[in-house]
């Protein structure tokens, strides 16, 4: 045999060798990937998120979950072009209006099995008006891990320096901003016109003055109505013993302001209790929680933010997606989520309100206060997007316009009345409806 044909030979045998090498082997699958999108960015709870990612992977080997953290006012344009370019994640986190836009155009999947299973005995275990939000013609889009209620801080020590009890109604509480600023450099409260959560002071305002911005689901405009023209009326007067630089602070920076003892009162979610905590943790003690005031109507109301767990109908992991959800309702993977910003949100099913879980978390127990009151008042609230209790198209799309933030920012910076802020905001509104 020449050399050539003994090379040959070897060559052929090396090959050989090697298929059936790698038919002996063991075959290692590809981890499927679960895309979710989330906007909780709070540092704390990404630490949290990063755990409940590895505990789920190490579950579930399977599946290699990838976290996305984004701001809350990028998440619908982020969604908006993965949608048109057929690129959608699998799981998102979302407010309610945004899962009523999605659900319209047939985004979404239908997630009411998820409902029953992670709620203890079934569906009944959530408050019924959380899943409400996302309930269509006898489907369910979302699946709620957190619940969020807006309510009034205020500085006890404060309040107590000035002689004055809680106040109860509106003009109460004009008359206590006065007494608890005189002679101070604190200021009164924390209006604020620079980020689109400022419209929740004035829905709450409106609807405890009977007002709405439309008169029925999708009805007729009726933001000009006298209600709503006192609750602005209102706002103004408040806006007397607002921070100076209120006119351009944001969410974050009117809490903060409270935090750091520039004002006296906030209206907001709990959130501003975490950053107590986080920051100045000597003024819990002197931390109160209660209803904002009453209208002279001797109404009330307020703003009712869950968020949920949604799937999208094109996504390439459906069962992979169900699996993690299940796995972030566990009251011992989602309880530390809630205590990451705590006093902030709360978990909308009763049974891990009452749970050990939960009572044994030291920085749930420390804001009980602030949950016990929040579940109080979850007969009170309701959602910009369900203003008579049916899915109301017009008013998530006007939620999510400017047109109520700058509202806010003509009747008090600039100084327009009460019903030439709202006639222009009624104007802007038709054209907006009319697209």
């Amino acid at each position: 045999m020449s050399t050539r044909q003994i090379i040959r030979v070897a060559c052929i045998c090396a090959m050989v060798a090697v298929l059936v090498g790698m038919m002996v082997l063991p075959t290692f699958a590809q981890k499927s990937v679960i895309r979710f999108l989330s906007d909780e960015t709070d540092p704390k709870s990404i630490k949290v998120y990063a755990g409940m990612e590895e505990r789920f992977e190490k579950a579930y080997p399977q599946y290699d979950l990838q976290i996305e953290y984004i701001s809350l006012s990028d998440v619908w344009p982020k969604l908006m072009a993965s949608l048109q370019a057929k690129t959608p994640p699998d799981i998102a986190y979302l407010d309610p209006d945004l899962v009523v836009d999605l659900v319209k155009p047939g985004y979404l999947l239908d997630v009411q099995h998820l409902v029953e299973a992670t709620g203890e005995g079934g569906a009944s275990d959530y408050h019924e008006s959380v899943i409400r939000l996302v309930q269509q013609e006898g489907a369910t889009y979302g699946v709620p891990p957190t619940l969020g209620i807006m309510f009034m801080m205020y500085r006890k020590d404060l309040f107590r320096e000035a002689g004055l009890t809680v106040p109860e109604t509106w003009d109460e509480y004009l008359d206590a901003l006065a007494k608890v600023t005189a002679g101070k450099k604190v200021k009164g409260n924390n209006l604020f016109m620079g980020q689109i959560h400022c419209i929740h002071q004035l829905l709450v305002s409106m609807w405890s003055n009977g007002g709405y911005m439309f008169g029925l689901p999708n009805g007729p405009i009726v933001l000009d109505s006298p209600e709503n023209v006192d609750a602005v009326k209102f706002l103004q007067k408040m806006w007397a013993y607002a921070s100076p630089g209120a006119a351009a602070d944001t969410y974050t920076d009117a809490f903060m302001r409270f935090v750091n003892g520039e004002i006296a009162t906030v209206w907001a979610y709990g959130r501003t209790l975490a950053n107590v905590d986080r920051y100045n943790p000597d003024m819990a003690p002197d931390v109160g929680a209660t209803f904002m005031p009453r209208s002279p109507t001797g109404a009330f109301r307020t703003t009712l933010y869950p968020q949920f767990l949604v799937i999208f109908k094109d996504s390439a992991n459906i069962e992979g997606s169900e699996a993690f959800i299940k796995f972030h309702m566990i009251p011992e993977e989602n309880v530390p989520l809630l205590a990451s910003v705590a006093g902030h949100i709360m978990d909308p099913r009763l049974s891990v309100g009452r749970s050990e879980v939960l009572v044994s978390d030291p920085a749930m127990r420390k804001y009980s206060y602030a949950l016990e009151l929040q579940a109080e008042l979850i007969a009170y609230a309701r959602n910009p997007a369900f203003e008579h209790g049916e899915v109301c198209y017009s008013s998530a799309k006007l939620t999510k316009s400017p047109i109520l933030v700058d509202l806010m920012y003509d009747a008090m910076p600039k100084g327009m009345t009460a019903k030439d802020a709202l006639a222009k905001a009624v104007k802007r509104t038709e054209e907006l409806l009319a697209d």
